[in-house]
């Protein structure tokens, strides 16, 4: 199942990005944004299940699932967290005025990213244990809001998937939505960080073929509003996303090849 669900998001996605760059999606296939959320939430699940054992990785899932729809739903209710805004309705069921499908989006982001904070500090051991856990969990809030800064313009520049109905300084994004996106992903990387430190799966090496998938993941979904927002003239959040993409492929390859000589000298 795991494997039919990464080869069904790599065409998915493949097909997505040539569609949107060239807009040449057509109204009735609309619904294929919410396919691409949910497939790369499922890989986001399956990676937390993979790695750390099915009870424990699937209720981590539901707990992202679950939290960050809550949050949603408090701010599009009551204009909390990330300003006020509101989504349309080409994602699918909403509850709350939230569509499930950014339930699913949360849940690919925080796990994916997850992974590759774990390939930092696999790279980097000499660092001090007592700044362990906050950089930990540092790193992952900035890797949640760091993909924002290129998403959001996307999203409601070009694609228009939510409005919001006040301004701001970044593509008239209020900045409460960075904010907001970087508090939350301080929370549920917290979460597992306590949760999971002494758990087998945060050592190297642990799901060989779900850890650089997860990371894959976290680079393409960035790689793709990318290309968008350089396709749409929105240069600044073309510039980071690069940036973003590029260390995160190097992180990932380095980390990578740090696992192979590992299982080689296990070997040996």
């Amino acid at each position: 199942m795991g494997s039919l669900a990464v080869s069904i998001f790599l065409t998915w996605y493949s097909i997505g990005v040539v569609l949107l760059l060239l807009d040449l999606v057509p109204s009735w296939l609309e619904w294929a944004n919410a396919v691409y959320l949910w497939g790369a939430g499922l890989i986001g699940a399956v990676y937390l299940a993979r790695t750390y054992g099915t009870a424990l990785g699937t209720l981590l899932a539901l707990i992202i699932f679950f939290f960050s729809m809550t949050l949603e739903g408090i701010g599009v209710q009551y204009n909390l967290f990330f300003g006020s805004y509101e989504y349309n309705s080409d994602f699918g069921m909403m509850i709350l005025g939230v569509p499930l499908t950014i339930g699913a989006a949360w849940v690919a982001i925080v796990a994916t990213s997850h992974n590759i904070v774990k390939y930092i500090y696999w790279l980097f051991p000499a660092a001090s244990r007592w700044r362990r856990a906050p950089g930990f969990i540092f790193l992952g809030g900035i890797l949640v809001v760091g993909i924002d800064f290129v998403l959001d313009p996307v999203n409601y520049k070009l694609q228009e998937y939510w409005l919001w109905n006040e301004g701001g300084w970044y593509y008239d994004i209020p900045f409460s939505n960075f904010q907001g996106w970087f508090i939350i992903g301080i929370l549920m990387h917290a979460l597992l960080f306590f949760v999971l430190r002494n758990h087998s799966g945060f050592k190297l090496n642990r799901s060989v073929y779900w850890e650089p998938r997860a990371a894959a993941v976290y680079v393409l979904m960035t790689a793709m509003f990318t290309i968008l927002a350089a396709a749409g003239g929105l240069w600044v959040a073309g510039v980071i996303g690069l940036v973003l993409v590029i260390v995160c492929t190097v992180i990932t390859v380095q980390g990578n090849k740090l696992a192979r000589k590992r299982r080689l000298s296990r070997v040996q």
